[in-house]
């Protein structure tokens, strides 16, 4: 499924666009320079505000707006259409996707990964 990945944890989810090429050929979400960009960030996360949640990306969940894989030379686009998304079955399969608890006051969150120290 290389458009949905439990964390262990179940504490953090990123949702990102859609699946592409490279999330198709390895069968994992967030591969290649998606992945890469998502390890740099986990990396900072976890210098910031590491004590509140896990930021490894065993511990996270990762999933996509919608289960469709786009990349140009299948579909022509790279990007699901907003009807595509917002349509009620996909909303109902991310609520249950992204159905997490976060142990930490959000707002707090917040400005300590904005605070430069």
């Amino acid at each position: 499924m290389c458009h949905y990945k439990s964390g262990n944890k179940n504490e953090v989810t990123f949702v990102f666009s859609c699946p592409g090429r490279y999330e198709e050929e390895v069968g994992v979400p967030a591969a290649k320079v998606t992945g890469c960009n998502l390890d740099t960030l986990l990396s900072i996360l976890n210098r910031k505000i590491g004590s509140n949640a896990s930021f490894n990306r065993q511990d996270i969940t990762i999933t996509n707006a919608t289960t469709n894989v786009e990349f140009k030379s299948k579909t022509g686009r790279t990007e699901a259409t907003a009807q595509e998304v917002l349509d009620l079955a996909n909303i109902q399969r991310l609520y249950h996707e992204t159905d997490c608890n976060i142990k930490c006051d959000t707002k707090k969150l917040i400005n300590r990964i904005f605070v430069i120290e």
